[in-house]
């Protein structure tokens, strides 16, 4: 099973960076921070996820700092943002667009950090579980610099079993044979359409909150039959049974 580094087109990742640049502009913005606030919130949005991976896990120069066109880029958003932020808001089109490349670009880039974290030894859980970050950090770290519950952590649309899905898949068309480019283009598309779907039909999950917990930890004994059942003296269920004698 040959993994091979992915390279995500250009342009995608352009487009991608601008759009997450764009979102934590405009979360900053709305919360009235200054230049600088909305600056920073715009680099975390777009670069969070390899500045993880990279300064923490892979212990290496972050590629946000080697290329200047990840700061370029928010530096741009920021100015488009402060200046035409009312408009841009305005903008009907806007959500569709960043869920549609947020649909192609957080698999994508979840599946470059799981690739990255295997070809540096990491084993497959501990490279899963950075590939993950690398595809929901930067939005988990503009929610958290602006004071909100991380939209990831709350109840939504499944974006964290679609990434593991599609790193899970990426590994088993691997280990059928095929090449890691197609494998890697087989598991971005399916994640896509999967995560469109969801937004389409709006499938979410539910807060664990609303399982009862002590009610089922209460009935699983009796689920699972007598000889599990820890019944208290004097319960009527203990004072016969069709084991006991007559």
């Amino acid at each position: 099973m040959a993994v091979e580094t992915f390279q995500f087109p250009l342009f995608l990742e352009v487009i991608a960076t601008i759009a997450w640049a764009v979102s934590g502009a405009i979360v900053a913005r709305a919360r009235n921070f200054d230049f600088t606030g909305v600056f920073v919130i715009s680099v975390l949005a777009a670069t969070g996820g390899g500045l993880i991976r990279d300064g923490i896990f892979l212990q290496r120069i972050p590629v946000m700092v080697t290329q200047p066109i990840y700061l370029v880029l928010p530096l741009l958003a920021t100015l488009a943002i402060s200046v035409f932020g009312r408009q841009w808001q305005r903008f009907e089109v806007w959500d569709t667009l960043v869920n549609g490349i947020d649909a192609l670009g957080t698999p994508a880039f979840a599946l470059i950090g799981f690739q990255l974290s295997l070809l540096a030894g990491i084993p497959v859980a501990g490279a899963m579980f950075i590939g993950l970050l690398n595809g929901a950090a930067g939005g988990i770290l503009r929610d958290v610099m602006v004071g909100d519950v991380p939209r990831f952590f709350r109840p939504g649309q499944y974006s964290s079993f679609i990434l593991i899905g599609a790193l899970a898949l990426y590994l088993a068309l691997l280990a059928a044979g095929l090449q890691s480019d197609t494998a890697a283009w087989a598991s971005i598309l399916l994640a896509s359409v999967t995560r469109l779907l969801v937004l389409r039909f709006n499938w979410q999950t539910r807060p664990v909150s609303e399982w009862d917990v002590e009610r089922t930890l209460t009935n699983l004994p009796r689920h699972l039959g007598a000889p599990f059942a820890r019944r208290r003296p004097g319960d009527p269920a203990s004072a016969g049974s069709r084991d006991d004698p007559a």
